[in-house]
């Protein structure tokens, strides 16, 4: 061992993380598997959790479901929250042999006791599902409070909707104007976009909405890129960008999910035979250069 190769614990998992992942070197699978080694053998919970999905999916290791599950539960044993959390991310996989619900929501709940960032995310988001909405309520508060942007996000859409707490149109909107702005999370803008665009939420103005749409699709949301086109369509666009319809709802169609797809193909229709071939032309010029721009930076 040369005098720079670290002997602590930590250090070891680090220098094998930043291995794995590439991070300030070459990625190198085989010497970061060494280094995690090194560090789990001093019985380092970040490191054996960190192993468990590489022998779980086999990464660099033969693939070994069981092996990897069982280094999981050893981190989880020392106290690894983490570990819970892809314990049950891996269970709840229907595409894994190893799939088992009941054990999933276990873990996510005992990451959740324990106030884990993470868990206490994913068992408000379960109590969601299974429409036990007071529940997530109060799961969705207690990650709220480490500042969790998509627990802001889903609990202000219960507020929104009056499910597990009283109905609170107001808050709805600021949770979701501070997730988006302070969280830095585009969903925010998503939602702050519906309640103004669905009359039932009292706040319709489209103006508004197509302006919060605009910037969530901006981010690459493919449902705000569609809505955003269907507005523009409408005249509630950005009126100095002319083929802002067409343009929009060509970086939707990039991809969207299948069940949006007819309702995009419907749009794109209706826009183009709206346009004279000279217009077309120049328009999917500008789509061209958006979808382009928008791939660059993943949000297409």
């Amino acid at each position: 061992m040369t005098d720079d190769e670290p002997t602590d614990a930590d250090s070891q998992f680090h220098r094998g993380r930043n291995l794995i992942c590439g991070f300030f070197c070459d990625q190198d699978y085989a010497a970061g598997a060494h280094w995690l080694e090194k560090a789990a053998a001093q019985n380092h919970p970040p490191a054996i959790a960190e192993l468990g999905p590489m022998h779980f999916h086999g990464q660099h290791y033969p693939a070994n479901q069981e092996r990897g599950l069982e280094l999981l539960e050893q981190a989880a044993g020392l106290g690894h929250t983490d570990a819970l959390n892809t314990l049950g991310l891996l269970y709840l996989h229907r595409k894994y042999k190893t799939y088992d619900e009941v054990k999933a929501i276990d873990y996510f709940r005992r990451a959740a006791e324990a106030d884990d960032y993470e868990g206490t995310l994913n068992y408000a988001l379960w109590h969601e599902t299974e429409g036990n909405f007071e529940e997530a309520v109060r799961w969705y508060r207690q990650s709220m409070g480490h500042k969790n942007h998509v627990a802001y996000y889903h609990f202000a859409g219960l507020l929104a909707d009056g499910k597990g707490v009283a109905q609170d149109i107001d808050e709805a909107c600021r949770l979701y104007g501070f997730a988006a702005g302070e969280l830095q999370y585009p969903w925010g803008y998503y939602g702050w976009a519906r309640l103004h665009d669905d009359p039932k939420y009292g706040k319709q103005n489209l103006g508004d909405a197509a302006a919060f749409y605009f910037m969530a699709g901006d981010k690459g949301i493919s449902q705000a890129q569609l809505r955003y086109a269907e507005l523009a369509e409408l005249g509630h666009g950005d009126p100095k960008a002319k083929y802002d319809a067409y343009v929009w709802v060509r970086v939707a169609m990039e991809h969207l999910p299948k069940d949006e797809m007819p309702r995009a193909e419907a749009t794109f229709l209706r826009i183009k035979k709206k346009l004279w071939f000279w217009q077309l032309r120049t328009a999917e010029k500008k789509a061209e250069s958006t979808i382009a721009f928008l791939k660059r930076y993943r949000r297409c």
